[in-house]
């Protein structure tokens, strides 16, 4: 509903289900009946991932701009408009907008934190601009509050399909080439599940961020030593 309600309405929209094993196709399909909904519905035969299914999605997707979010997650029915503003009138090494998002619980009921303050309380104001250095101490940028340059993701590869998650590696890749932008204007809603992908991932969580860290080894002396810490807390997980 959150996307359907957008004020801002030129967009393509594409929803895939990457072979759910509940009822999910037909409530999809029920919703877009119902709601006269336009979409791209894709249903996977076989389970692809998240990544694999993203760089589909960057193959296919005409805009000039890219906004991704999970089926538990909503955001402002402004969202899209206030940050293509931003965007717009940014300059071209700008690659991403992001804001906040409020945590929720299974039933949308609030939680005590932001995802900024539960997820990097060390950081007294959001990071603007060149935040690659900020990013590598944890990610504070949530996926479902963001857009970001199409060819800005394609410039950096797209996403790495040997990853179980998709928005943490690209963050990095985008922030050491783009800049990036804060926008309060809107919000978005990141809900706590207990069986969500990345809470059952277990071990294979740190092994992906330990992958992660590896690629920015040999950047700078002091990247460097940032890097290794980091490392070292996935390897003692």
């Amino acid at each position: 509903d959150s996307i359907r309600n957008q004020t801002f309405t030129d967009f393509e929209l594409y929803i895939i289900d990457d072979l759910s094993t509940d009822n999910s196709v037909s409530f999809i399909k029920d919703y877009i009946s119902k709601n006269a909904l336009e979409c791209n519905f894709i249903v996977n035969k076989q389970n692809q991932g998240i990544c694999k299914n993203l760089n589909y999605l960057l193959q296919m997707a005409q805009g000039k701009y890219l906004t991704f979010i999970a089926a538990d997650d909503w955001g402002d029915t402004n969202r899209f408009e206030s940050m293509l503003k931003i965007l717009e009138a940014a300059p071209d090494d700008v690659s991403t907008v992001y804001s906040d998002a409020l945590l929720v619980d299974e039933n949308g009921e609030s939680l005590h934190d932001s995802y900024l303050k539960h997820f990097r309380p060390d950081l007294k104001v959001p990071p603007q601009g060149d935040v690659f250095q900020d990013l590598l101490s944890f990610n504070f940028i949530p996926a479902m509050a963001t857009v970001t340059r199409t060819q800005a993701i394609k410039s950096v590869g797209g996403f790495d399909e040997n990853l179980k998650f998709e928005d943490f590696d690209l963050w990095l890749k985008l922030a050491n080439k783009y800049k990036f932008l804060y926008s309060d204007d809107s919000k978005c809603y990141y809900r706590i599940l207990p069986n969500s992908l990345i809470r059952t991932l277990g071990a294979r969580k740190w092994e992906d961020l330990y992958t992660i860290y590896e690629k920015y080894l040999g950047k700078s002396p002091a990247t460097d030593k940032l890097v290794l810490k980091m490392m070292n807390k996935c390897l003692a997980n």
